[in-house]
């Protein structure tokens, strides 16, 4: 009974963190992140649920995770540094 009480309190602060920090972000980086649940949802399916993840689908979910990548405005990314937008 202990262990369901603690999944109930670290399930409300997971939401409760992740629905503040997503209200942090600027509107674009926060569709892109919440776009990329599909492409997580992928790759832990396979490493830890052992999912076969086939050519296609590997191809697929890299470009997905390079396409937000390029549509997100992070900072930490190599392309722009030097300059400020």
């Amino acid at each position: 009974m202990f262990w369901l009480y603690m999944r109930g309190i670290f399930g409300f602060l997971t939401n409760i963190f992740w629905f503040w920090g997503v209200g942090m972000l600027p509107l674009g980086e926060a569709i892109s992140i919440i776009s990329m649940v599909p492409i997580w949802v992928s790759i832990f399916a396979f490493i830890f649920l052992r999912e076969e993840l086939g050519i296609k689908k590997a191809a697929s979910t890299l470009i997905g995770f390079l396409g937000v990548l390029c549509i997100s405005n992070t900072e930490f990314l190599m392309f722009n540094i030097g300059f400020k937008y």
